[in-house]
């Protein structure tokens, strides 16, 4: 193996693009900004937040060009976005969701001041445009009391994206057939702000059985009046995706490119609409704020699987609201805040025989062979006290969340089932001493909590297991913040240990069919860290670069599946180091080019700790170049090329996966070869 490919040459070019920077930088200032936090109900400066959040912005977002959000959430410390398709994504913050088998859970996410997760914690980020965000904020662990309290955290999407008034049109061409056009529209008229956009993508894919489309629209009105302001959320997401599915070693190896046979012989494909819809009203008086929010979501899918077609339709509904106060504390400033949100909503599935065996062609319905009728809600109250105890040095965060969860299962000729999972507790305290004006050291101990998703609360009859219970946990961060060389360079550094316990286990004991308990303890330990600079060279010359350092370990301390006994065995799905390093050079007015680095170690790919994938290093380029042409027209042309080296890597697991029959059990998602985007963004004033 070349030596830039193992685990210290992946550091070794980790430190040179950094080096870079140190090496030619001169001594003029341009410095960096602290950040404010506007997504959470007390909006607070980064640096002064006792707790490890990371907010990617515009030129972050935009790394994968539009594509996905994959390579911009892995330069986050102690995040791992896994992609198996454009339609399957898992992300995992600090160990949480690793054992998920497809989607997203232990963790909330939200578009603005909407909750996109559902009530049974699963979430689905890839289907939000990447096109469309001006902030994506990550708030770590169950410090983000004011989101719940969920054990992973939560992320929240900033819309809209921040564009003078103006047209904007995105048209990407890229390998595999990639095309995407975007149309983005702002319009400010005295009270009143608009922001629309349209995207149309589409893409062949580089494997069998993998075409993909989508069409997406989201419409921001707002008003403001007088001390009030009015704002209405509408996205549509609508999607085909053709699903290649996981392979086993050997294909992975092999022939990357292709599906399973019966995949490709049924042409499975999710395809689906979504609906999100939602009015924000915003109150501001003197030292007084209350938000609130209502919206409803929709969603239709059909996905024909070799082994049935499933069909679905979830109505939900729900709100989120708060209220902040502004008020002194023995002299002292402080804001209190206090919210609620709760989530409800209804899901129906029926499941059909697939017959493409016996009419070939595609996948075809045949008779009914399971309908089942779900009702899911889920809400928590808070309270929040941030306050200064000594001016200036000293910050207090401090509050605590009351959650509650309730689902019901009806189905065809059976008693309808009950389980109520009662109400749980989280309280967090953290503190924060400025140590002189651009440093701060902080710790927090906060408690967190998970509930089961729909498969880990079913029994081996599926149904639902009334004796399920939601983990808990205990979390404990301590960390340093600094702007150091004349606020050139910022470094977030954040030790973190957490304890959970009445673990949640989802045993695939079918090919769609889970049966789900409570089987143990686990102990996620990390050390996560990030620098990010901006470094003047010359007159027409800067440099940006950056780096950041994921180290955990996280295992099970008592886990007894059955007969089997997993304790101190590594929770699977969890690489123990993952890396991620850039640079970006600016010349004159416009020119831009870039490369970044990303290494992941391996990681188990079951319970048993009996195999694991490979590691990988990841490198990526891209070069652009924007110019006014006249007054009202701007354009910008930019070329990107990701996994330069061609590298056959593993990009997604499904942990646990069960062999069916003789066939080798199919773990592996195969990641992208190399593939080249070509973007042009024209901007009319």
């Amino acid at each position: 193996m070349p030596e830039f490919l193992t685990r210290s040459g992946c550091l070794k070019l980790s430190l040179l693009f950094l080096g870079l920077g140190y090496l030619f930088a001169q001594q003029d200032s341009l410095e960096l900004q602290d950040v404010k936090i506007m997504a959470s109900p007390i909006p607070q400066s980064l640096m002064q937040m006792p707790a490890g959040v990371a907010q990617l912005g515009v030129a972050n977002l935009q790394q994968n060009a539009g594509i996905t959000l994959t390579h911009s959430a892995n330069t986050v410390p102690g995040m791992f976005l896994q992609q198996g398709a454009l339609n399957t994504q898992r992300l995992v913050l600090r160990g949480s969701g690793a054992r998920s088998s497809y989607g997203t859970n232990r963790l909330k996410l939200y578009l603005n001041h909407i909750p996109l997760t559902a009530p049974d914690s699963e979430s689905n980020p890839e289907e939000i445009d990447v096109d469309w965000l001006n902030a994506m904020t990550v708030f770590k662990g169950s410090f983000s009391t004011e989101f719940g309290s969920a054990m992973g955290g939560a992320v929240v999407f900033e819309t809209p994206l921040q564009i003078p008034q103006s047209v904007r049109l995105i048209g990407r061409l890229g390998a595999f057939g990639y095309q995407k056009q975007s149309v983005m529209l702002h319009v400010a008229e005295g009270s009143f702000d608009m922001f629309a956009g349209l995207s149309h993508s589409t893409q062949d894919g580089f494997r069998q059985n993998s075409a993909y489309l989508r069409n997406s629209v989201l419409l921001m009105p707002s008003w403001r009046l007088s001390s009030h302001n009015i704002a209405a959320t509408l996205l549509y997401n609508r999607q085909k995706a053709y699903i290649p599915s996981s392979l086993s070693l050997d294909d992975w190896r092999d022939a990357p490119d292709t599906s399973p046979a019966n995949w490709r012989n049924a042409q499975g494909y999710e395809a689906y609409e979504k609906v999100t819809a939602g009015i924000t009203h915003k109150y501001e008086k003197g030292d007084w704020l209350l938000r609130t929010s209502v919206f409803t979501q929709f969603r239709d899918s059909y996905e024909p699987r070799p082994f049935d077609i499933l069909d679905e339709e979830q109505l939900g509904f729900g709100f989120r609201t708060h209220l902040n106060k502004d008020f002194t504390l023995a002299n002292r400033a402080s804001t209190w805040s206090i919210g609620a949100e709760f989530l409800a909503d209804r899901l129906l599935r029926k499941g059909f025989e697939n017959l493409y065996q016996q009419y070939p062609g595609g996948s075809l319905a045949g008779r009914a062979v399971y309908n089942t009728h779900n009702k899911r809600n889920n809400g928590h109250v808070f309270a929040l006290l941030h306050s200064e105890l000594i001016p200036d040095r000293l910050r207090l965060n401090t509050g605590i969340s009351l959650s509650h969860a309730r689902y019901r299962q009806s189905a065809v000729a059976l008693e309808p089932k009950e389980l109520d999972l009662g109400w749980v507790a989280s309280p967090k305290i953290g503190l924060s001493w400025q140590v002189h004006p651009q440093s701060y050291v902080y710790a927090n101990l906060s408690a967190g909590y998970s509930n089961p998703t729909s498969e880990e609360t079913l029994d081996a009859d599926s149904r639902l297991n009334v004796d399920i219970r939601p983990e808990q946990g205990l979390q404990l961060e301590i960390g340093h913040k600094v702007n150091f060389w004349q606020n050139r360079l910022t470094s977030n550094l954040s030790v973190y240990a957490m304890h959970v316990r009445n673990l949640l286990v989802a045993e695939r004991i079918g090919e769609d069919q889970y049966m789900g308990r409570n089987a143990g303890k686990s102990q996620h330990l990390g050390l996560e860290w990030a620098l990010q600079g901006n470094i003047p060279l010359a007159a027409d010359w800067r440099i940006a670069p950056f780096a950041s350092l994921t180290l955990q370990q996280h295992k099970f301390l008592d886990f007894i599946d059955r007969e089997s006994d997993y304790s101190n065995n590594m929770i699977p799905g969890i690489p123990d180091v993952m890396a991620a390093t850039g640079i970006s050079v600016f010349w004159r007015e416009g020119w831009r080019w870039r490369l970044n680095h990303h290494y992941v170690s391996g990681y188990y790919l079951n319970d048993e700790n009996e195999g694991m994938t490979l590691p990988y290093n990841l490198l990526s380029t891209g070069v652009s170049f924007g110019s006014r042409l006249w007054d009202k027209l701007g354009v910008e042309v930019m070329l990107d090329v990701h996994n330069l080296l061609n590298v056959n890597y593993m990009a997604s697991i499904v942990p646990n996966m069960q062999a069916f029959g003789t066939a080798a059990p199919r773990y592996f998602y195969p990641g992208t070869p190399r593939q080249w985007v070509v973007s042009v963004i024209v901007d009319a004033f």
